[in-house]
């Protein structure tokens, strides 16, 4: 049988600035309101997958999220991760959206558990 999950969020970082001006991007997260999609989906025993979409609110900027596991045997799988930012660009040190910092990232990694 396929599982599948479907999973809306709403999230509110209290400290967390109301306007792109005001960010502290040393906070994990630097604006108040989030929303997050995410959809799991397993295709077969041994291969799932995982898909997410994270939207910053104040400045609309994006962060899609796939990832896929696939297991090798009872003690080990393979993880592949992509990560792509949709957002406004910086200009130097003037920051136009949180996400648009955010670099594109490609991870593999193959796990062991003893």
């Amino acid at each position: 049988m396929f599982a599948q999950m479907l999973q809306l969020e709403q999230y509110y970082h209290g400290p967390g600035a109301a306007e792109v001006s005001a960010y502290d991007l040393s906070q994990a997260y630097p604006a108040r309101p989030y929303q997050a999609l995410g959809l799991s989906y397993e295709f077969m025993p041994l291969l799932s997958c995982q898909f997410s979409i994270f939207r910053n609110q104040v400045d609309a900027s994006r962060l899609y999220n796939i990832n896929a596991v696939y297991s090798l045997s009872n003690e080990s799988e393979v993880s592949a991760t992509l990560s792509v930012p949709d957002g406004k660009a910086s200009e130097g040190r003037i920051i136009k959206s949180e996400f648009g910092t955010y670099p594109k990232l490609f991870n593999v990694e193959i796990r062991t558990y003893i």
